[in-house]
Order: C-alpha cells, then structure tokens, then sequence
C-alpha cells in the first residue's frame, strides 16, 4: 500500500462499528499482556461516548481508502491540554512503509484542534531488556519518535500496575516555550488519574527531555 493513498483517523463510536474487531485484534497482537489493559477497558469507553460527547477518551481506527491499516487509542486531559497516547499500532502486514509515521503526525493533526499543548506515552525501556536485540528494538523506537519532534524523559521513570513495570515517558511539545518542568507539572497531573507514577532514575542528578 503506498502512503500517498489518503490516510484518514476515525472515533470508533459504537459497538457495532465495522472496524471494531480489526481494532481489538491488532491491539491484543501487537502489545504483550503485561502493557494491556483489559479489552473491557475500550469497550466501556466506546459505550460512554455512546452515551455523552464529551467523553474524553478515543479508540481511534486509521484507514487507507477505506482499509483498516492500524489503531490508537488517545485519552484527553481538557484542564492541562495534554493528550496520553496509550496504543498505536500499524498492520503487521503494512509495516515499513511509512505509515507509522504518518498515522501519528495525522493524530497530532487531529490534536491541533483541541488546542493540544502536549502530547505524552511511555515506551520500553531498554536497559531494562534482558535481550541485545530487544534493546536495540527499544531504542529505534525512541529514536523513531526523537526524528519527528519527541523528547525522551531522562532522569525519571514512569512506573505501573502491580509489578511494577518501569518505562519511559515520552513527551512532544506541541506549544511554543514549554519547558521541561512545564512537561514535568502537566505530566504528574495526568499520570496519577492511571494510578501510575515518576520515580528517580539511577544516575541521573537532574530531569531533562532529550531530543534527537
């Protein structure tokens, strides 16, 4: 599929939507256990913005001229104007041909319009991998979100769920003149409506985004 096919994101807004299947398969293939919530999770979300617009979570479809080509899922903070992409997700049988890349600068096309200031997710962490290759995997993937404009969170750890699982925290600055503790205030707000919390990395004096 050539990424100059028109790439288009769409709310998943009822239960009975025809790319709904394809969108739970693609989230339970391409996210090991460990980082899942329950599929419950999105469907409760799906029935609350049945119910009420002004809910603020999203399963978002990507499609190519019509063809499921990959998933998201955003939820919305409107008093800190951040965004938290929780999952995004190409077709196995699509990937390499840009359309990572393109499905997330559409969503951050979408963003523009609530006036987004920023956009934050966690990402492995890979010096907790204990395979060279999973590293490796890991840090393309940093590095993949560093090209296009995202800062990587050195110095704190974003810690979940019951083990816990210690991550990284990613955040794209989509205002002018945001500064790391700007990050740092919105960030904390946002994390512990997921029960979810930053502790101190080891080796790490002071906080600082680090770009590509």
């Amino acid at each position: 599929m050539s990424t100059t096919a028109t790439l288009t994101l769409r709310k998943i807004d009822c239960l009975d939507d025809p790319n709904l299947y394809a969108w739970l398969d693609l989230y339970e293939s391409s996210f090991p256990p460990e980082q899942r919530v329950p599929v419950s999770v999105h469907l409760r979300t799906i029935q609350s913005r049945m119910q009420a617009d002004e809910n603020q979570a999203w399963c978002i479809s990507a499609d190519c001229d019509g063809q499921f080509v990959g998933m998201a899922q955003v939820a919305w903070f409107p008093e800190e104007q951040t965004a938290y992409l929780g999952y995004l997700a190409v077709r196995p049988d699509l990937q390499g041909q840009g359309l990572g890349s393109l499905l997330y600068h559409r969503l951050l096309d979408d963003l523009s319009a609530y006036q987004a200031r920023l956009l934050l997710f966690d990402v492995e962490c890979p010096t907790m991998s204990r395979r060279d290759e999973d590293r490796d995997l890991d840090w393309r993937r940093i590095r993949f979100y560093q090209r296009m404009g995202v800062g990587l969170l050195r110095g704190l750890y974003y810690s979940w769920g019951e083990l816990p699982l210690l991550q990284y925290l990613m955040a794209h600055p989509l205002a002018a003149n945001l500064s790391t503790e700007d990050v740092l205030i919105s960030a904390r707000k946002v994390i512990t409506t997921f029960g979810s919390t930053l502790i101190p990395e080891p080796g790490y004096p002071r906080v600082e985004l680090v770009f590509f």
